[in-house]
């Protein structure tokens, strides 16, 4: 569904703008009590209820885009900074949680305990982002661009950039993509 709504962003604009703002209030309580309904259940049947959350949560993206009032609230520098840091937060923090409760298990009270971990999940949460996530994004780009070069390269007919023969090892020549494995020649 976030696929979805990235691919068609100019689309939901145009859909959002047709709801009248009493329509989005409704939507926005009918979502809250679904939600809550469907976690009041408990297990229900686990495809409906996951299709129901994406449902929501894509309603809640589409309200971040299209809404100002929304925009005004995601402006603030600590908000954009917890948006940089949302995948590592989201990978980091329940193993520092545990990792603090494990080891103030009786020694502090469990909210002590939880509200001493917030810190820490913070500070390890941007750590990841600046030292795995960062860098891992940057890598991801140069690949890309390496990737296009050489397709561009092979397309435009530029035999460095093509694979050739090389006698040695065996490895026949191939003009499709520069970028497939090469395949061993079959020996007589």
């Amino acid at each position: 569904m976030g696929i979805a709504l990235a691919l068609h962003v100019d689309r939901v604009r145009i859909l959002y703008g047709h709801i009248p703002r009493y329509g989005h209030v409704i939507l926005i309580v009918a979502a809250i009590a679904l939600t809550s309904l469907i976690g009041f259940l408990g297990k229900t049947s686990g495809s409906l209820v996951y299709f129901l959350y994406g449902l929501v949560a894509s309603y809640i993206i589409a309200i971040c885009i299209c809404s100002p009032t929304a925009a005004k609230l995601l402006e603030p520098r600590v908000v954009r900074w917890l948006g940089n840091i949302s995948f590592s937060l989201y990978l980091s923090h329940w193993p520092v949680l545990v990792l603090v409760l494990y080891l103030t298990n009786g020694i502090v009270p469990l909210p002590w305990a939880i509200l001493l971990a917030l810190p820490l999940i913070l500070l390890v949460a941007q750590a990841m982002e600046a030292w795995v996530e960062r860098p891992t994004h940057q890598a991801a780009k140069w690949a890309a661009r390496t990737i296009d070069q050489r397709r561009m390269s092979a397309a435009a007919g530029d035999s460095n950039s093509l694979l050739t023969s090389d006698a040695r090892s065996g490895v026949e020549s191939s003009n499709a993509d520069p970028l497939l494995p090469r395949r061993a020649a079959s020996r007589p």
